[in-house]
């Protein structure tokens, strides 16, 4: 694959970035010429990428643009992951949809479908998911899926939540949570979603490939959300991303993460941290299973990722994700919220 000359120097910008890089030089390891560097740099700073030049001393990267670029993910992704198809379009109907017709004619191979506007964004159960903050991050990653889980298929989802759960937090000054099974909350509010969907082959009846999505409410106005949405939505950053945060970094780290709990399988060491950022440990809570209303209080999950809850005549029970309905709800601080960020 030809990569452009602005995007050589942008990876070799990266490579060195605590390092002024003498304009010559670098047209001399790049082996083009240094108004080729200069034409680049000047791409490179329209394009919002933080460089600092100087006649005399050269350029240095001061930070990087949060613009999404296939480049720089494909950059920092880890094997296996190298030689990934990414695919990026501003707004979609739902990065899950267009991912699933890629793989109708490139079958078990993985791929990478990022939007920052969905206009049919959807949940678990066929819910709608609200796709259209200023700063939201929507992606769906396709994974072949390991023998290991062909048969507990929704741990891909726990896995998924404890990679985001792994690579925001130290980002945030207050504890992310996840709410069983596939919702990520944020100061009792929630932040992020997971939709997990198998991919079948017909022949086999196995599972070929799990389309892994997610969706980010980074930053935004939260009243510009409908009613419903806005009762128990909230952002990561307030109104505005942080400087210095990286949308291209986030996505690659969350694959890496990903990538590194599944080669520990059968280990399950995700599970823990699932556990210890466990939504509602100890409530009361309202939940629906096979649209009967029933009550009961949250004790943590097992091995096989079931919701264990303690009924009211205390009986224990072990839910499974597919017919179980726990509204946000009741999970929301009534509260108005103050966004933070540890990141300057």
């Amino acid at each position: 694959m030809h990569i452009k000359i602005k995007d050589q120097v942008l990876l070799y910008l990266i490579s060195h970035q605590n390092q002024i890089i003498n304009g010559a030089n670098l047209a001399s390891e790049l082996k083009v010429s240094r108004n080729a560097v200069w034409k680049a740099i000047k791409q490179l700073i329209q394009e919002g990428h933080a460089i600092e030049s100087s006649q005399s001393k050269g350029y240095q990267l001061k930070s990087l643009s949060q613009t999404i670029n296939p480049l720089l993910i494909q950059h920092e992704v880890r094997k296996p992951w190298k030689n990934l198809h990414i695919h990026y379009e501003n707004g979609v109907t739902s990065t899950n949809d267009l991912a699933k017709e890629w793989l109708i004619t490139h079958p078990g191979q993985k791929g990478l479908f990022i939007s920052n506007h969905q206009t049919q964004g959807r949940g678990r159960h066929g819910k709608a998911f609200y796709s259209k903050l200023d700063e939201g991050l929507y992606f769906s990653i396709v994974l072949p899926i390991p023998a290991l889980l062909q048969a507990e298929f929704t741990q891909v989802t726990l896995i998924t939540a404890v990679a985001l759960i792994d690579i925001l937090q130290d980002d945030l000054s207050e504890e992310l949570k996840i709410k069983w099974v596939n919702d990520i909350f944020y100061q009792q509010r929630k932040v992020a979603g997971i939709l997990s969907e198998a991919n079948v082959d017909i022949e086999s009846q196995t599972i070929s490939n799990v389309i892994i999505g997610i969706g980010l409410n980074l930053a935004g106005d939260i009243t510009e959300m409908d009613q419903e949405t806005q009762q128990i939505a909230g952002t990561l950053f307030g109104h505005k991303i942080p400087k210095n945060f990286s949308k291209n970094s986030l996505i690659a780290n969350v694959i890496n993460q990903i990538q590194h709990y599944l080669d520990e399988l059968p280990q399950n060491n995700y599970l823990s941290i699932y556990r210890q950022h466990l939504l509602g440990l100890n409530q009361k809570i309202f939940y629906s299973s096979n649209q009967k209303e029933e009550m009961g209080i949250i004790k943590g999950i097992n091995d096989q990722g079931q919701l264990i809850v303690q009924q009211n005549n205390q009986n224990i029970v072990h839910l499974n994700s597919g017919n179980i309905r726990i509204g946000s709800q009741q999970f929301v601080s009534k509260k108005e919220t103050k966004h933070k960020s540890n990141i300057n």
